[in-house]
Order: structure tokens, then C-alpha cells, then sequence
């Protein structure tokens, strides 16, 4: 079995004004009966226990997409993200 190399999330890089770590901030893709177009922060390494598929339209650019049970990313086209809520050191 290969290893999978989990890579460095591209975009801007922020501080998360919670806990201070690094995010790299997306905007959540329309879903069916939902809106889009929302600032979701992510952490900024892919995660193997990530939920969010991130597309990366243009550099500098990502759009979030909540993956659904049995989605996974469309690797290496999509970066899989963990969003920053989940992992957010000052808790909520």
C-alpha cells in the first residue's frame, strides 16, 4: 500500500482569532436546498479525517464543499480539508 502524501492547503494564509493558529480561509459551495457563498475557515495541511473537499477555481481562490456519507475528494484535483472549527484550539 502506498503512503498518501497529505500536501499544504494553496491560499491565503490568517490567524485564527480564537487560538492564534494558521487557517486558510474558503467559501462553502450551494448545495442542494442551501446556501453558498459562506466563509468556512480550514486548516491549512490536508487531513485524513477531513470532511471538506476544496477546489482550488484560481490561485488564491477556494471553494468548500461539505462532503456527504461515502464522498471523499476528487484527488489530486480537490484538496481534502478539515475545517477549523473542528480542530480550533480555544474550543466553541
Amino acid at each position: 500500500m502506498t503512503a498518501v502524501e497529505w500536501r499544504t492547503i494553496p491560499g491565503t494564509k490568517a490567524r485564527c482569532r480564537r487560538c492564534g493558529a494558521t487557517v486558510v480561509w474558503a467559501k462553502t459551495q450551494a448545495r442542494a436546498g442551501g446556501p453558498g457563498g459562506k466563509p468556512m475557515p480550514v486548516d491549512p495541511v490536508e487531513h485524513p479525517d477531513g470532511n471538506v473537499a476544496l477546489d482550488p477555481v484560481r490561485p488564491g481562490r477556494l471553494y468548500a464543499r461539505v462532503l456527504g456519507t461515502g464522498e471523499t475528494a476528487q484527488r489530486p484535483l480537490e484538496y481534502l480539508a478539515m475545517p477549523h472549527f473542528a480542530t480550533c484550539g480555544a474550543g466553541r
